[in-house]
């Protein structure tokens, strides 16, 4: 897993836990990219970041919905519960 070195959050990693909030169900990472106007290849390592500071958390969301691409069935939703590291 690679994660980015600075744990500093920055403007576009505002706009992804904005996405996260504002979904009504747990978005993908291939969803979250499309709101926010950024390559999925750049998304994955913001939200692996998020998710190692204890913001985010990954759901397995193929139970969720019916019709869904293998590589999509990783969903993100914000972690309110955990403490922060």
């Amino acid at each position: 897993m690679a994660r980015r070195k600075k744990t500093i959050i920055d403007g576009m990693d505002r706009e992804i836990l904005r996405t996260l909030i504002r979904s009504k169900i747990p978005p993908t990472s291939r969803q979250i990219a499309q709101s926010i106007n950024l390559s999925g290849a750049a998304v994955i390592p913001r939200l692996n970041n998020l998710q190692y500071q204890g913001i985010v958390e990954r759901v397995n969301c193929g139970t969720m919905r019916k019709k869904i691409n293998a590589l999509s069935k990783i969903c993100w939703r914000v972690d309110l519960k955990k403490k922060r590291k």
